[in-house]
C-alpha cells in the first residue's frame, strides 16, 4: 500500500469512529430504554442507523422499531472512547509494508494482486437482533373462558359461522384475548367498545382489542372453496340469445377453513390471515398480535409527534402573547409620554400668558383689579396642575392585557 492509500485508510477509520453530540444523545437515550417524550421528532431513527454502522447500537424493525446498545456502545458512554482507544487519542493503524516495485517497462501490462494479509481489514456489520414473534397457544378446551368469549358463547352476539366451526372460533378468540391482556391491552365486546375517535363500534367484528393507542376490531370468517363452473344448458341458451349474459367462471361452496381479519387495512399493511395447506390459522395468531403491536407503536409515534407539535404551537402562542403584552405596555407608555410633553408645552405657554396678564392687571383701574387678580390666581393654580413636572414623576401603571387590547400586537 502506498503512502497516500495508507493516509486515506487512516482518515476513513477516524471518520467511522467519530461520534457527534447528537449521536451521543441518542445513544444515551437508547441505553435508557427509549423513554417517551424525549425525542420530539423521528430524526433519531437516522441517527440510530449511524450508530449501528459504528458498532455502538443495534437496530431491528421486526414487530416495530427496536434499538439497543452494544458492549462497545456502553464502553463509549462510560469512557468517551472506543475500547481500543483507551491509551491514546487517535485510533491505532497497523503499518502496512509497501509491495515490491514492478519491473521497468514490462512488455505485457498486468495487475499485481495484493496479498490477503496486506488488504485493509473491513469490519463486519453487527447483525440485527431478531425479535421473535409472540407465541399464542390455542387451548384445546374452554374450561375458563374469557368474559368476551363467554358472551359470544351464550349468544349475546351472533357469530356468522356454522355451528361446526363455532367452538374453534371461540378457542381462537380465547387465545387472542389471553395474549392481548398479557401485553397490558384490553379486550372488549363490540357492543361496549368505541373507536379511537370515541364513536360507538358497530361492525361485524367479534371483539375489539384496545392497546391504549389504537383500537383494532377482530373478525373470523368462514372461507369458501372455489371450483370451475360447468355452464348449464339454460345458461348456454341465454348466452346464445343475449350476448351480454355473463356466465360465472367458478362455483363457491363453504369450507372448513377460517380466516381472521383486522377491521381496517392500516396503511396498506397485512390485515388478514387464514388456513392454508402448509399452516393453519392457529400458527399465525402470533403475527396477528405482532401486527396490532406495530400499529400501536406507529400510533404512539404519531401521537407523540402531534403532542410535540401542539406543545410547540402553545409555546409559540405564549411567546407571541408575551411579546404582545410588551408591545401593549410600551405603546401605553409612549402615549403617556407624548401626552405629558403636550401638557408641559401647554403649561409653559400658559405661564408666559399669565405673566403677561399680570403685567396688564397692574395697568387696570382699581375697581377692575380685584376681579382680575382672582382670575389670575385660578389660572396659575390650573397651570400648576397641568404641568407634569409639578406632579410626582414615576412609571405609569401598565394597561390591562385584555384580548381586545392585545389583538393589534399579536403576530
Amino acid at each position: 500500500m502506498c503512502r497516500g492509500e495508507e493516509t486515506g485508510a487512516l482518515e476513513a477509520t477516524m471518520e467511522r469512529r467519530k461520534v457527534n453530540a447528537r449521536q451521543l444523545e441518542v445513544l444515551a437515550w437508547i441505553a435508557n430504554k427509549c423513554p417517551d417524550g424525549v425525542m420530539l421528532d423521528s430524526s433519531y431513527k437516522t441517527t440510530t442507523v449511524a450508530l449501528r454502522s459504528r458498532g455502538l447500537a443495534t437496530l431491528s424493525k421486526r414487530g416495530g422499531w427496536h434499538a439497543g446498545v452494544t458492549d462497545v456502545g456502553r464502553h463509549y458512554l462510560e469512557h468517551g472512547n472506543y475500547p481500543d482507544d483507551a491509551g491514546s487519542t487517535r485510533p491505532s493503524v497497523r503499518a502496512v509494508p509497501a509491495p515490491p516495485k514492478p519491473a521497468a517497462k514490462p512488455k505485457t501490462p498486468r495487475s499485481i494482486p495484493v496479498p490477503a494479509d496486506l488488504k485493509p481489514a473491513t469490519p463486519e456489520p453487527t447483525p440485527e437482533p431478531e425479535t421473535p414473534p409472540h407465541a399464542v397457544p390455542v387451548p384445546e378446551h374452554l374450561r375458563n373462558p374469557h368474559r368476551v368469549v363467554a358472551a359470544l358463547r351464550d349468544g349475546k352476539r351472533q357469530i356468522a359461522t356454522p355451528a361446526s366451526l363455532r367452538k374453534r372460533v371461540l378457542r381462537i378468540i380465547q387465545a387472542l384475548a389471553i395474549a392481548a391482556e398479557e401485553l397490558g391491552w384490553t379486550v372488549q365486546p363490540v357492543g361496549e367498545s368505541r373507536t379511537t375517535w370515541g364513536h360507538p363500534w358497530n361492525s361485524d367484528d367479534l371483539v375489539v382489542i384496545s392497546t391504549g393507542e389504537t383500537c383494532e376490531g377482530v373478525r373470523l370468517i368462514q372461507e369458501n372453496d372455489r371450483t370451475p363452473h360447468a355452464p348449464t344448458a339454460r345458461e348456454l341458451a341465454q348466452k346464445k340469445s343475449w350476448s351480454y349474459t355473463r356466465i360465472p367462471e367458478y362455483d363457491y361452496t363453504p369450507s372448513t377453513r377460517l380466516r381472521i381479519e383486522l377491521a381496517t387495512n392500516w396503511d396498506g399493511r397485512r390485515h388478514t390471515w387464514g388456513d392454508r395447506q402448509r399452516w393453519t390459522l392457529d400458527d399465525k395468531l402470533g403475527q396477528v398480535i405482532d401486527e396490532i403491536e406495530v400499529r400501536s407503536c406507529a400510533a404512539r409515534e404519531k401521537r407523540v409527534e402531534r403532542e410535540a407539535e401542539e406543545a410547540e404551537r402553545r409555546r409559540r402562542r405564549d411567546v407571541a402573547i408575551d411579546n404582545a403584552k410588551v408591545g401593549l405596555r410600551d405603546s401605553h407608555r409612549a402615549k403617556v409620554l407624548l401626552s405629558e410633553i403636550q401638557d408641559w408645552r401647554t403649561a409653559n405657554e400658559l405661564r408666559a400668558y399669565l405673566d403677561a396678564m399680570e403685567s396688564r392687571i397692574a395697568q387696570l383701574p382699581d375697581p377692575d383689579v380685584a376681579h382680575a387678580l382672582m382670575w389670575l390666581e385660578w389660572c396659575r393654580e390650573y397651570s400648576r396642575g397641568l404641568d407634569p413636572l409639578e406632579r410626582t414623576i414615576g412609571m405609569p401603571a401598565d394597561p390591562e392585557p385584555t384580548d381586545e387590547a392585545l389583538r393589534p400586537f399579536l403576530r
